[in-house]
């Protein structure tokens, strides 16, 4: 999607100086990937005890063992 943006200078100047990028679009797709998978990451975080997990982990591997 192509998008117009006012970015700082400052801001794309230490972003590309992270690592070798090869174009601007590139830096700014994995810099707001990055930001997403941190955030939703941190929001697990936060359910951090408040989610009940089942384990199911000797159902799979009956399961692996009936596919092999």
């Amino acid at each position: 999607m192509r998008t117009t943006l006012e970015l700082s200078n400052h801001l794309i100047k230490e972003l590309m100086s992270v690592e070798k990028w090869a174009s601007k679009t590139q830096a700014i797709e994995t810099a707001i990937e990055d930001f997403v998978r941190r955030r939703r990451l941190d929001n697990l975080i936060s359910a951090r005890g408040r989610l009940r997990v089942k384990d199911v982990s000797t159902e799979l591997r009956k399961l692996e063992l009936h596919a092999r």
